[in-house]
C-alpha cells in the first residue's frame, strides 16, 4: 500500500487529469476567460513535461547541420537552455492563470 500505485488508481488518476485539461477545451470557441486559463494551463503542463525534449532535439538538428562535434556540444548547451526556458515559461503559466496575459505569441507550444 506504501508508494505503489496500482493499475485501478492509475486510470482513475488518467482520467482525472484529463479531465482537467480537457475542461478548457470544452469552451474553446467561445473567447471566454475560461478559455483563456484552460488554454495557459494546458500550455504550461505542455511546457513543463515536454521541455527537457529540447536537449535531444538540438543535439540532433546541430549535428545535422553542422557536425557530430558540434552537436554533441553547442546542440547540447543550446538544448539545455532552451530546456530552462521552456521550463520556465511553463511554470509560469502554471502559477498565473489567473491573468490571460500571454509570454510568447504563439505559446511555445
Amino acid at each position: 500500500m506504501g508508494g505503489k500505485m496500482n493499475k485501478k488508481n492509475f486510470f482513475i488518476a488518467c482520467v482525472f487529469c484529463s479531465a482537467l485539461l480537457a475542461a478548457g477545451s470544452v469552451y474553446a470557441d467561445d473567447h471566454s476567460y475560461l478559455s483563456g486559463v484552460g488554454s495557459k494551463l494546458g500550455q504550461g503542463f505542455a511546457n513543463i513535461t515536454t521541455g527537457v525534449v529540447e536537449i535531444p532535439k538540438n543535439i540532433a538538428n546541430i549535428s545535422h547541420e553542422q557536425n557530430i562535434f558540434v552537436g554533441m556540444t553547442w546542440g547540447l548547451l543550446r538544448g539545455a537552455m532552451e530546456t530552462i526556458g521552456r521550463t520556465t515559461v511553463g511554470v509560469a503559466e502554471l502559477i498565473t492563470p489567473s491573468s490571460v496575459i500571454t509570454f510568447f505569441q504563439p505559446g511555445l507550444i
